[in-house]
């Protein structure tokens, strides 16, 4: 019940409240990486909204009481459809302007884990894409390549180290 009241509490500051430069139509060439990005996905997500800097404070104040922790890429709120993607975040940047395969299977991976964040935890988020971003490694040109493998592996640790936090540990077990 609390969940349901949270939600709709949500909705209605964000339908209520419009954020500053929300009018503000998004360039053709950022609905093209967004679009670009999501057709590499092995599944269909059609709510992401691109803010700008400004934008993702103003959610953060109003939702979360705080600002938004840095290097944020993308983010979700429960109970709220959309995955709201950080204009000013590097993952996004790089794939504005470079518009490389590396840099697109990147923010594909980044759109990914939010979209686990709507069912399951930072753990199963993190696993996801990782073995995402592991399956696409053989596709990308070989000058690439050797990037997306450290960026993988970085991934891949993060999601062990994750695994373990969240393991239930045995008397006597380090």
């Amino acid at each position: 019940m609390q969940q349901a009241i949270r939600s709709l509490a949500v909705h209605m500051l964000l339908l209520l409240m419009p954020l500053a430069g929300a009018s503000e139509p998004t360039s053709d060439a950022e609905d093209a990486v967004v679009a670009e990005a999501l057709r590499v996905l092995p599944l269909a997500i059609t709510n992401v909204r691109v803010l700008s800097a400004l934008q993702v404070r103003q959610i953060y104040s109003r939702v979360a009481g705080t600002v938004p922790p840095a290097g944020l890429n993308a983010f979700r709120i429960q109970g709220d459809p959309n995955i709201y993607l950080n204009a000013e975040s590097e993952v996004y940047r790089d794939a504005a302007r470079a518009g490389t395969a590396f840099h697109l299977l990147r923010l594909a991976g980044t759109l990914l884990h939010e979209q686990v964040h709507e069912t399951d935890g930072e753990y199963a988020a993190r696993r996801l894409q990782a073995d995402f971003v592991r399956s696409r490694l053989h596709g990308l040109p070989s000058s690439q390549r050797e990037r997306a493998n450290r960026y993988w592996r970085t991934l891949e640790g993060r999601a062990i180290s994750l695994a373990r936090a969240e393991r239930p540990r045995r008397k006597g077990q380090l």
